[in-house]
Parts: structure tokens; C-alpha cells; sequence
């Protein structure tokens, strides 16, 4: 009982924020965003979003001229929330 109600608690707090928040796998790979990741980003459809890693949304030629190093990245530590 005291996990659904966390989750719960929780589902709440990320959907009703006006903060946008997302929510990535260890490897960057969006798992969720709320609505107001959405509107932030003008997007109408979050299956645009989920499933994408960091290079979906930097333009080749940016990537080509300023290369980030997403494996550093990666392995940084992660936060987590409890």
C-alpha cells in the first residue's frame, strides 16, 4: 500500500508541475515527460520525445562542429530521486 501511494504521490508531482521534467535511462534514452516538457518544447505528441537519446534533438552539423561526449556523459553519476 505505502509503494501505490508513493507512486501515486509521485505521477502526481511530475504531471501537475509547471517545471518540466523528464525522465531518461541510464543510457539517456527519454522514458517520460510531462506536459510541460511539451509545451516547452512546442511538441503535440510525446511519442516524438519518448524513446529518443540526446542525439535526436542536435542538428549532424552541430554535432560535427562542437562534438559532445555523450559516453562521459553517460557515466556520470545519476541522481536519483527517493
Amino acid at each position: 500500500m505505502d509503494l501505490e501511494r508513493s507512486e501515486e504521490k509521485y505521477r502526481s508531482l511530475v504531471e501537475l508541475s509547471t517545471d518540466g521534467i523528464m525522465v531518461s535511462d541510464a543510457r539517456l534514452i527519454i522514458m517520460e515527460a510531462n506536459k510541460s516538457v511539451l509545451e516547452i518544447l512546442e511538441c503535440t505528441d510525446p511519442s516524438l520525445l519518448i524513446g529518443k537519446g540526446p542525439e535526436a534533438f542536435i542538428a549532424d552539423e552541430d554535432l560535427v562542429r562542437k562534438p559532445i561526449n555523450l559516453e562521459r556523459i553517460r557515466q556520470a553519476p545519476l541522481t536519483r530521486i527517493r
